[in-house]
């Protein structure tokens, strides 16, 4: 039986990470992902450092070493999007991408072949990122944004992720991320969920695991 997803559990992360030089590429693949989103500004780089550097370089390189489709997905300007990607050798980039709307994240998913259980969106902000994740049904990993300095809009959204209760840096283990993603064949409110039927497998509960 199909239940209907909540706004609070739309918003809670299948993981919580300090930052993506916290995150495993390899175990993102063990667990059956395929294509790693990320976003960029404060999570990648701060929101006004226009180019890459060699820790994002070298994380990009591992997961490309580790067999992950690695993508750029930002509400930000094409301009920004692709002066970033420029020397990261990425496949592809998706610009004003209209998070939390899932339209970009399943473009993604189409544009290389794969379900949505098999990607996952890195990003810091659970009113983008995660919902749109969420909504999309890709594994959502929210990380602690990258410096406290920020854009009037995201400010004012990270006044209503406190009013949310956003709980950083703990959250779920890696192991239990599919647990939550298996409980049900849930659809988001009012709309239909974006979700390609998976072999039922068993779970530990998500809530011993946390």
């Amino acid at each position: 039986m199909k239940r209907t997803k909540t706004l609070p559990q739309l918003l809670q992360p299948d993981l919580n990470v300090t930052s993506f030089r916290q995150l495993d590429p390899h175990a993102l693949v063990n667990q059956g992902i395929r294509l790693l989103i990320c976003d960029i500004d404060n999570t990648l780089v701060a929101y006004d450092d226009p180019d890459a550097n060699r820790d994002v370089e070298a994380f990009l390189h591992t997961a490309k070493s580790a067999g992950l489709h690695t993508v750029l997905m930002s509400n930000n300007f094409p301009w920004r999007v692709e002066r970033f990607a420029r020397d990261l050798g990425l496949e592809k980039v998706y610009a004003f991408s209209m998070k939390p709307m899932p339209f970009s994240y399943r473009k993604a998913c189409r544009d290389f072949g794969l379900k949505p259980g098999q990607a996952a969106i890195l990003g810091d902000q659970l009113f983008t990122d995660t919902l749109g994740g969420n909504l999309a049904g890709v594994t959502t990993i929210l990380s602690h944004p990258l410096v406290e300095k920020e854009r009037a809009d995201t400010k004012l959204l990270r006044f209503f992720e406190r009013l949310a209760g956003r709980d950083l840096p703990h959250g779920r283990t890696l192991q239990a991320h599919s647990a939550r993603k298996a409980e049900a064949d849930w659809q988001p409110m009012g709309m239909e969920a974006d979700r390609d039927t998976e072999t039922e497998q068993d779970h530990p509960d998500p809530e011993s695991c946390a």
